[in-house]
């Protein structure tokens, strides 16, 4: 009876293990499906200068519209393998709350990867609600 309780709680702990490691890491196995590249004269977004390392990164949005804009929290992260992207295996990071992107104005937007991502090269796939609808908006980076 011992070696049986004394069992159970050495899986219970390996399998905990095993769900805590697996936590904490991204994999980039799925092609991604974005292809397209969106340009349009309403908003941008680029990565704030010096602001990128293996945890995270600050993302400008700029509206230049006489209009509000708006966006959520959401956004992707893929990564570059032999020319190809793939999608993180992982769902999109979100918080469902409205951001108001004011006309003119520029928005920071803080990403924080929630792992240390490894050297290579990454993009950001970003939705904002435009007049035409959602649209992704990308940009590229690398960490070395």
């Amino acid at each position: 009876m011992f070696l049986l309780k004394k069992a159970i709680c050495f899986t219970l702990c390996l399998l905990t293990f095993f769900f805590i490691s697996g936590c904490n890491s991204m994999n980039f196995s799925k092609k991604s499906t974005e292809t397209e590249t969106y340009v349009n004269d309403e908003v941008s977004l680029e990565i704030r200068n010096e602001s990128i390392d293996n945890s995270g990164l600050v993302l400008l949005i700029s509206n230049k519209t006489n209009t509000d804009l708006s966006y959520d929290s959401t956004y992707y992260i893929e990564q570059k393998k032999n020319g190809v992207w793939y999608s993180s295996d992982n769902e999109p990071y979100f918080n469902a709350l409205a951001i108001l992107l004011e006309s003119k104005a520029t928005n920071e937007f803080e990403v924080d990867f929630e792992i240390t991502l490894p050297q290579g090269e990454y993009r950001i796939i970003k939705p904002i609600n435009v007049s035409t609808g959602s649209i992704p908006l990308m940009v590229d980076f690398k960490i070395s």
